[in-house]
Order: structure tokens, then C-alpha cells, then sequence
């Protein structure tokens, strides 16, 4: 598992068919904030990697965390960002169990609620 997890923001998780799958707000060494899922396999956590690239480098909390859903082995992952001071809420989706995602699917565009607006022009 990822040690740099944003401690603020709600970790998300999930049971597939192939087992359980996590989705956070990881943290890069440059404060980059992106959308990481994690899955066990065979008794073992896998290394994270991001739903999407969305390129948020904020040096605070966002306080905001995915949303995660599994059925079987389909998975969708949705998650608010507010890069470059344009919240918007996206979803993708995986029919592999979170071992691929699709790419992200705009939910909302139009000024999604999320980040509190004293601190979007950060993120």
C-alpha cells in the first residue's frame, strides 16, 4: 500500500469478485493529489497507481475522497478535482476487477461541489 495516503480525504473501498479493492487521494512528493486505487492479491496489497492523471498538486488537505463501487468484477471509481479552479467531478470504470480503468468519463463540469471555494484556487 501507498504510505503517503492524504490523510484528510475518505478512503473508499470495495469487494469484487476477485476480492477487495481500495480507492484515496495519494499524495505525491510534490503534493500532487490524484485518484489512486489498491487491490489484494494473494494475500498481498498491489502497488497503487493512479485512476487518472488529473495533475492536482495542492500543499493542503482537498477533503475530498472517491467514491468506489464494485459488482462482480465491474468497478466504477468517482472522484471530484478542482485543477486549475474548474471543479468537476469524473467516473471511470473497470470491467477487469480495477486491474484496468477506462478512461474518465465527465460527470459534471459545472461547477461540482467539493473543495470549499477558499481553497479551489490552490487546487
Amino acid at each position: 500500500m501507498d504510505l503517503r495516503v492524504c490523510e484528510c480525504c475518505p478512503t473508499a473501498a470495495a469487494m469484487t469478485s476477485d476480492g477487495p479493492i481500495v480507492a484515496f487521494r495519494n499524495r505525491g512528493p510534490d503534493e500532487m493529489r490524484d485518484i489512486h486505487v489498491a487491490r489484494l492479491e494473494n494475500g498481498k496489497w498491489t502497488e497503487s497507481k493512479a485512476v487518472h492523471n488529473d495533475g492536482g498538486i495542492f500543499p493542503a488537505c482537498p477533503v475530498n475522497g472517491p467514491a468506489l463501487s464494485a459488482r462482480g468484477r465491474d468497478v466504477a471509481v468517482a472522484w471530484y478535482t478542482g485543477v486549475n479552479v474548474e471543479p468537476k467531478s469524473y467516473v471511470a470504470f473497470s470491467s477487469d476487477a480495477g486491474r484496468t480503468l477506462g478512461s474518465p468519463i465527465l460527470i459534471d463540469g459545472n461547477g461540482s461541489p467539493g473543495l470549499g471555494s477558499e481553497n479551489a484556487e490552490r487546487f
